[in-house]
C-alpha cells in the first residue's frame, strides 16, 4: 500500500544501504505499476552488491516485461554469470535475444534449455521459429515435426510447416538455376523429385 511505502521510505532514509529494505520499496513500487521507480531500486542493490543474484533477475523481468529487451539481456547475463545453471535466466536471455533478432544466439541457449526442461513443447516453437527466421528449414522443419505429432491440427504448426517448405523450396531454385537454365526439371511445389526436402 502506500503507506506501507511511506514507512518503508522512513525506515531508509535511516538506513539507506539496508538491501531488505530496499528490495521491500522495490516490492511496493512493482506492486504499483511503478516499474521505472522499482528498477530504479534494484539498480541500487546491485551497486551495492554486484552479486545480488535476485535485484539481478528482478531487472531482468522488468525491463522484458518493458519490452527493454537489450537491458533485460544484460541484466540475465549478470545473472549467468553469478549462476551458469540458472534455467530461468537461460530462457528469458534466449527470448530477449530472439526479439533483439539474434536468432543464431537465442537458438543456441533454447537447444541448451530445452534439455533441462520437461516443458519441451513451447521450447521446441520458439527452436523452430529461430531456426525459420534463420532460412535454416531443414532444421526448422524437424522441429516442427515434432510439434506436429503432438497436435496434428495446431494451425500454428502447419503454417509454420507450409513456409519451411516452401521456403526451402525457394533456396533451392535459386541454388539450381544455372541447371535449371539448361532445361533441368525438378521442384517440389511442382511434384519434382530432386528437392532434397520434397519429403519432410
Amino acid at each position: 500500500s502506500i503507506y506501507a511505502l511511506r514507512v518503508l521510505k522512513i525506515g531508509l532514509n535511516h538506513n539507506p544501504n539496508n538491501i531488505v529494505l530496499l528490495y521491500d520499496v522495490a516490492m511496493s513500487y512493482e506492486q504499483q505499476g511503478r516499474f521505472d521507480k522499482a528498477i530504479g531500486i534494484y539498480e541500487r542493490i546491485v551497486e551495492l552488491n554486484a552479486y545480488e543474484i535476485e535485484a539481478w533477475k528482478h531487472l531482468g523481468r522488468l525491463y522484458y516485461s518493458t519490452c527493454e529487451y537489450l537491458q533485460a539481456l544484460e541484466a540475465y547475463d549478470y545473472v549467468l554469470t553469478i549462476d551458469e545453471d540458472n534455467d530461468f535466466a537461460l530462457f528469458f536471455k534466449s527470448n530477449s535475444l530472439f526479439n533483439l533478432d539474434r536468432w543464431q544466439e537465442a537458438v543456441e541457449g533454447y537447444l541448451i534449455y530445452v534439455e533441462r526442461t520437461d516443458d519441451k513443447i513451447d521450447v521446441w516453437n520458439l527452436i523452430a521459429e529461430s531456426y525459420e527466421k534463420l532460412e535454416n528449414f531443414s532444421q526448422a522443419l524437424y522441429y516442427y515435426k515434432l510439434l506436429y505429432l503432438v497436435d496434428p491440427e495446431d494451425y500454428a504448426v502447419l503454417t509454420g510447416i507450409s513456409v519451411c517448405l516452401q521456403g526451402a523450396c525457394g533456396l533451392w531454385l535459386r541454388s539450381q538455376r544455372p541447371w535449371l537454365a539448361l532445361g533441368g526439371t525438378g521442384c517440389c511445389c511442382c511434384g519434382g523429385r530432386d528437392f532434397p526436402d520434397a519429403r519432410w
